[in-house]
């Protein structure tokens, strides 16, 4: 590796670490959310390099980050939930997977990352490491978090005999319904966001890295044409099916089209922008415009609908090498 290519990952190895303080000190969730999608993103690009001494020289430095931050030596290893996610990306780009394969199996070690710490959460609480013992304390975690939602609302909205107790009962509920689908929907947004960031990493550092690993600008995500179907499948037995399905038929079919939808879209917006010839900052603009006259969800079937009919109608990979993601 050239010298100048090693100091570019040497600035970027030292800016993983240095996220890990931001992380653990964020001003909420989401902010949190978009520093670790960085992390990862970011500490996958500099695995991909042949620099190795920096592979392990970056875990080590955001674990002692961690560790000042919390003073807690089980808390700090929370500074290093980025990593095993990263070796997966990289793995996937010395193999030179499809991005698709990488974000699905990115996605799937991000739920076992998440639940690996909840167990450790549970444990660390001197909670049962059980079926039983886990589900009690999710529901615990659930009602804390929805009862912390409702104390934000003010009491006049509380009208109509509707209380307090009764609202938090109503969000626990629908926790039950969609917790599968959200956690499906979080690991795929978080994969595919880091996919990209990796992405954006490695192409703008080192040209010769990424022709390497098989990484170029038509790494984009497609959607498969029985992904598509299988979505559609799911939204018929739905439609169809009504209140004659079990709840825990909804729930799979819930969480099918859930862990789809997010492919749907990106071949829904790929598809727009290569129809309209717009940038990325107009389209933006245009999406919000849409969005604020039809409302969410007209505006997500019309997507729906889009991304399905660019999935099916794709000849081959090169369909979508105009338009870069």
């Amino acid at each position: 590796m050239e010298s100048s290519s090693k100091t570019k990952y040497l600035i970027l190895g030292a800016v993983v670490s240095i996220l890990t303080a931001p992380i653990f000190v964020a001003w909420n969730t989401s902010a949190a959310i978009v520093l670790l999608i960085g992390q990862i993103g970011l500490f996958s690009a500099v695995t991909v390099s042949g620099f190795k001494l920096w592979h392990i020289l970056v875990p080590l430095i955001s674990y002692g980050i961690g560790f000042s931050v919390t003073g807690d030596p089980l808390t700090a290893a929370l500074a290093l939930v980025y990593v095993p996610v990263s070796a997966v990306i990289t793995i996937c780009l010395k193999k030179k997977l499809s991005r698709g394969v990488t974000v699905v199996l990115s996605a799937f070690t991000i739920g076992m990352v998440a639940f690996g710490c909840v167990v450790a959460t549970a444990f660390v609480n001197d909670v049962t490491v059980s079926a039983d013992g886990i589900s009690e304390f999710l529901s615990v975690s659930a009602a804390n978090v929805a009862n912390s939602l409702v104390s934000e609302i003010p009491d006049s909205l509380f009208t109509n005999g509707l209380t307090r107790e009764g609202y938090v009962r109503t969000i626990i509920e629908g926790l039950k319904y969609f917790s599968l689908s959200i956690v499906v929907l979080f690991c795929n947004l978080v994969a595919f966001s880091s996919t990209a960031v990796t992405k954006r990493a490695v192409l703008s550092l080192n040209d010769e890295e990424s022709s390497i690993f098989g990484l170029s600008k038509n790494w984009l995500f497609v959607l498969s044409k029985p992904s598509a179907a299988v979505y559609i499948v799911c939204y018929l037995c739905l439609i169809i099916g009504g209140e004659t399905l079990t709840l825990p038929q909804q729930i799979a079919f819930n969480t099918v089209m859930t862990a789809i939808q997010g492919g749907v879209f990106v071949m829904a917006f790929r598809h727009i922008r290569k129809r309209i010839s717009v940038s990325g900052f107009a389209a933006i603009f245009m999406y919000i415009v849409v969005l604020y006259f039809l409302g969410l969800s007209a505006v997500a079937m019309v997507l729906s609908g889009v991304g399905l009919f660019a999935a099916f109608r794709q000849k081959s990979k090169e369909d979508n090498e105009k338009c870069e993601n």
